[in-house]
C-alpha cells in the first residue's frame, strides 16, 4: 500500500528511485554528522536532473556515469565512452598503483577532464501505470569526468568507470 518509514507518519506513495534517493540523502545531511558529506553513487543515480538539484544544493557526489551520456568537451559534443577511448589512445591516463582483481594483480591507470551537461534532461516517471517523459531544461553544469581504468600486463582494459563528480 506504500512505504512505512520512521521519517513520516502516515503511508507514503512510492517516488521514483531518484526522487526517494534525494529524500533518503537529505535525512542523511539532517542528522548533522559534523562533516561535509560526500555522496558515492552507482550509475542508476546517473541523472542531469540530480546532478543539477544537488550542484544547486551544495551536495558533493561522484557518480558511475553512463558511458552513452552526451557531453560537451572542448566545445564538442562528444558521448563518454568516445572521450574515454580517446584519452586512453592519447595516452593521458596516469598509473596510480595496481590492485587485486579477481585474484589477478593489474594496473589502475586514472585520468581526469572538465566537461559540461549542457542538454535538457529527461524525466521519467510511471503515471497509472504509464509510462512519461519530459523534457527539462537546465543551464550547463561543468562537472569533472574521472576516468578510471583497471589493466592487465599487457595493457588491456579489462575495467572502464567513468565517474562524474564536483569535487
Amino acid at each position: 500500500d506504500g512505504i512505512h518509514s520512521t521519517r513520516a507518519s502516515a503511508v507514503l506513495l512510492p517516488p521514483s528511485q531518484l526522487d526517494w534517493l534525494t529524500d533518503v540523502v537529505g535525512h542523511v545531511e539532517a542528522t548533522g554528522l559534523g562533516r561535509k558529506l560526500v555522496h558515492v553513487l552507482d550509475r542508476e543515480a546517473d541523472s542531469v536532473t540530480l546532478y543539477r538539484q544537488w550542484d544547486a544544493a551544495g551536495r558533493l557526489f561522484l557518480i558511475r556515469a553512463d558511458d552513452n551520456r552526451i557531453v560537451l568537451h572542448k566545445g564538442r559534443e562528444i558521448r563518454l565512452s568516445e572521450l574515454a577511448a580517446s584519452v586512453h589512445a592519447q595516452g593521458t591516463l596516469t598509473r596510480a598503483g595496481n590492485v587485486n582483481l579477481h585474484g589477478q594483480d593489474v594496473g589502475h591507470w586514472v585520468g581526469e577532464g572538465s566537461v559540461v551537461l549542457h542538454r535538457r534532461a529527461m524525466q521519467h516517471r510511471v503515471v497509472d501505470g504509464k509510462a512519461r517523459h519530459v523534457l527539462i531544461p537546465g543551464a550547463p553544469l561543468t562537472l569533472r569526468l574521472v576516468v578510471s581504468e583497471l589493466r592487465d600486463e599487457h595493457g588491456e582494459v579489462l575495467i572502464r568507470w567513468l565517474l562524474l563528480t564536483n569535487l
